[in-house]
C-alpha cells in the first residue's frame, strides 16, 4: 500500500478522517478534497474512498442527504478518472430485511420518511454497479466505534450524558441490539477492499450485536454514573450482519468491542470537554 494514491470524498468527517490518517501513516498519498471542490476532481484520483454523506441528521436534511448520497456520486463516477472508487453505504439498509447477506434484495418504503437513508445510499450503490467496468464498488458499514464524541449518534451521545450529566436516559430497551465495529477494523477493511475487493458490495461489520445492557453497562463501570430506562423505551433489534464474505476474503477477525467502549469511556471522563 506505501506509495499508493488515494482521494478520500468526506475527509473531514468522522470515517473520512480516520482513512486518511491511516493511509498516511501507512506510507500512502492521501489526498482530502472538499466535497464541493468539483473541479479538483476532474484529475487522476488514484482510490477514490467516497465517505461524503449524512447519517445522524438526514430527516431535517432531506436534499443534502440525496445531494451527497447520489448527485456527487454520480458526478464523480462519470467525470473523473481513477483506478477503485469504493463507495460508503450502511448496513442500515438491512432495516426491513430478516437476512443480511450482500446479496439480500432490500425493501424500502417510499412513503417513509425514515426511508430517505436507506433509498438514497441504495441508489448511490445502484450507480457504483453500472460502473462496475470501472472498478466501482460499495460498502455496506456498520457502526463504527471511536473517538467522536461530537457526534449525535446513540453511543456518544450516551457517554457524553454519563460523562456530564452522570445520568443517562436510553430511550430504547435494555435488550435493544445492533452490530458496532472497532474503528481500526474498519479502516483497514476498507483500504483492503478499495485496493484488493473483488465483489461489487461488501458489508464491513462485527458481526455480532450488543445489546444496550452491554453497552450502559460499560460506559457506568467507567464513568460512574447512573442509567434509567424511558416507560416509553422502545425495542429496537436490528438483524446481526453476516460477514462471512469479508472473513473469507481477507480473513477477518473482528476485534472486540466492548472494552473499547469502556476505553472511550475513560478517556472522554480525562477530557469531559
Amino acid at each position: 500500500m506505501p506509495g499508493n494514491r488515494f482521494t478520500v470524498i468526506g475527509g473531514a468527517g468522522f470515517i473520512g478522517s480516520l482513512l486518511a490518517s491511516y493511509l498516511r501513516s501507512s506510507g500512502s498519498i492521501c489526498t482530502t478534497p472538499a466535497k464541493g471542490d468539483l473541479k479538483s476532481l476532474g484529475r487522476e484520483l488514484g482510490h477514490v474512498l467516497y465517505c461524503a454523506g449524512t447519517t445522524a441528521d438526514f430527516r431535517t436534511r432531506p436534499f443534502e442527504t440525496v445531494d451527497a448520497h447520489v448527485s456527487l456520486v454520480n458526478h464523480v463516477l462519470a467525470r473523473s478518472r481513477y483506478q477503485s472508487f469504493t463507495y460508503l453505504s450502511s448496513t442500515r439498509v438491512y432495516i426491513r430485511t430478516k437476512t443480511t447477506s450482500e446479496s439480500t434484495p432490500i425493501m424500502v418504503d417510499p412513503g417513509d420518511p425514515e426511508d430517505l437513508f436507506n433509498l438514497s445510499k441504495l441508489a448511490g450503490e445502484a450507480l457504483c454497479r453500472q460502473y462496475r467496468d470501472r472498478n466501482a464498488r460499495s460498502v455496506r458499514l456498520s457502526n463504527v466505534v471511536g473517538a467522536n464524541f461530537g457526534s449525535n449518534d446513540f453511543l456518544f451521545s450516551v457517554i457524553r450524558d454519563a460523562v456530564i450529566r452522570k445520568h443517562v436516559v436510553l430511550q430504547t430497551t435494555p435488550d435493544s441490539e445492533k452490530d458496532y465495529i472497532h474503528c481500526d477494523d474498519a479502516v483497514e477493511l476498507i483500504t483492503r477492499i478499495a485496493t484488493q475487493g473483488t465483489q461489487p458490495v461488501y458489508n464491513v461489520a462485527c458481526g455480532m450485536n450488543l445489546t444496550n445492557s452491554d453497552i450502559i453497562g460499560e460506559v457506568c463501570r467507567g464513568s460512574g454514573a447512573s442509567a434509567t430506562f424511558s416507560p416509553e423505551a422502545r425495542t429496537i433489534r436490528f438483524t446481526p450482519i453476516e460477514v462471512g464474505l469479508i472473513q473469507s476474503e481477507f480473513g477477518f477477525n473482528a476485534r472486540p468491542v466492548l472494552p473499547f467502549i469502556h476505553e472511550l469511556t475513560l478517556s472522554a471522563m480525562a477530557s469531559p470537554g
